[in-house]
């Protein structure tokens, strides 16, 4: 074999490891454009798995501030019902004093009544003396006159 068949020979082999080079760069290529597009993916999920949370958040402070809403109203109502019950305790004194005053009447009421009937029975035997001493006065007036 000549040094020209040799060098030819060095050529194909060299072309041939070329070829398989350039093919083993196209798969390689074929596979970074792939990985780059399974990292586009990756990323436009990120993206909308962050657009979720970004939600979600405002969706939890959207909660926090009826939840908020709601401790106020029931501090509030807690407030009213205490009044209420100061109040039901001073109406329910009021009332207490209202039914004693009520008695302390119903006793007056019971002594006056008994006490105008002492006095029409006094004042009926009044008047029926009254009544004997003038038809008395009256007979001795014609006696005497």
């Amino acid at each position: 074999m000549s040094n020209e068949e040799k060098i030819l020979s060095l050529l194909e082999k060299m072309n041939d490891r070329m070829s398989s080079m350039e093919g083993i760069m196209s798969n390689m290529e074929d596979r970074m454009s792939g990985m780059e597009n399974q990292m586009s993916n990756m990323e436009g999920r990120m993206s909308g798995v962050e657009n979720q949370m970004s939600n979600m958040e405002g969706k939890m402070s959207g909660v926090e501030d009826r939840m908020s809403n709601t401790e106020a109203k029931l501090s509030s109502l807690e407030n009213e019902v205490s009044a209420l019950k100061e109040g039901q305790i001073r109406i329910e004194k009021k009332l207490d004093e209202v039914y004693e005053q009520a008695i302390v009447l119903t006793e007056f009421r019971t002594e006056t009544k008994e006490n105008f009937e002492k006095l029409e029975e006094t004042s009926r035997s009044v008047f029926e003396m009254y009544g004997y001493h003038e038809s008395e006065i009256i007979k001795l007036k014609r006696k005497i006159g």
